[in-house]
């Protein structure tokens, strides 16, 4: 049998949100500095509404503070360490799921890209 954790990690997706290109930006980006954003958060396991609100909060403050890319800590929706199918299946999502609509709600309205991993259901 394999072990748990290599199960955990073939359910999760990365999702990166992009904003649309402004208009007249340089496609080579020349001359230009990328500010990069690492949001390790306080996870509370299996508590997927207050976490989700607060990487709300912290891709915010950090898309204000000027970061472009804005990658969030290894399943910060629901926490981590699940026991089995069952113990996880009841905080997956879908690709149209809360996590990824308003992550990708925030990327568009910051103008900024939001890579956030979650336990991905396929329906």
């Amino acid at each position: 049998m394999k072990p748990l954790y290599i199960y955990v990690m073939a359910l999760w997706s990365l999702w990166i949100f992009s904003p649309a290109s402004p208009a007249g930006a340089d496609p080579a980006g020349a001359g230009q500095t990328l500010k990069i954003a690492l949001v390790h958060a306080g996870v509370v396991h299996k508590d997927p509404e207050g976490n989700r609100k607060e990487l709300i909060r912290l891709n915010r403050e950090a898309a204000l503070g000027g970061a472009r890319l804005i990658l969030n800590t290894e399943l910060a929706v629901s926490g981590y360490s699940f026991q089995s199918r069952e113990d996880i299946a009841p905080y997956t999502e879908t690709e149209a799921g809360e996590t990824v609509t308003a992550m990708a709600s925030l990327a568009r309205e910051q103008g900024v890209y939001i890579g956030v991993t979650f336990p991905e259901r396929d329906p």
